[in-house]
């Protein structure tokens, strides 16, 4: 079951007194915590042994987004999911090992989160 944490982060900007408020959700599954991404073409970011991994396409549809931030994205279609798992189950990395078992890969998390 996903847990959601909210917090804001403070943030100052320069010698003035301005101090800005963002509300930022954060969704925990698993071990990981997940939030939105950053970076505008990307849906989600997690963060791994200190680097940040940014993945799923804005522009794409998902079968389900467990964190609940991309639910307008869902199609529910086991078949597009069955295909997506297929084609994605043989991602290897630049060593030639498999993306799918390795969390510090888009794609595991991609698979885990959103499909």
């Amino acid at each position: 079951m996903p847990k959601h944490l909210n917090y804001s982060m403070i943030i100052i900007v320069g010698k003035t007194t301005t101090i800005i408020f963002i509300n930022i959700k954060m969704v925990k599954i698993g071990k990981y915590n997940y939030e939105k991404s950053t970076r505008p073409e990307k849906k989600l970011m997690v963060v791994v042994d200190g680097k940040t991994i940014h993945f799923g396409s804005r522009n794409m549809g998902h079968f389900k987004d467990k964190t609940g931030i991309w639910k307008s994205k869902d199609h529910n279609d086991p078949e597009r999911r069955k295909n997506y798992l297929s084609r994605s189950a043989g991602i290897k990395d630049k060593s030639g090992r498999l993306t799918k078992d390795n969390p510090k890969s888009a794609n595991y998390h991609a698979r885990r989160v959103l499909w």
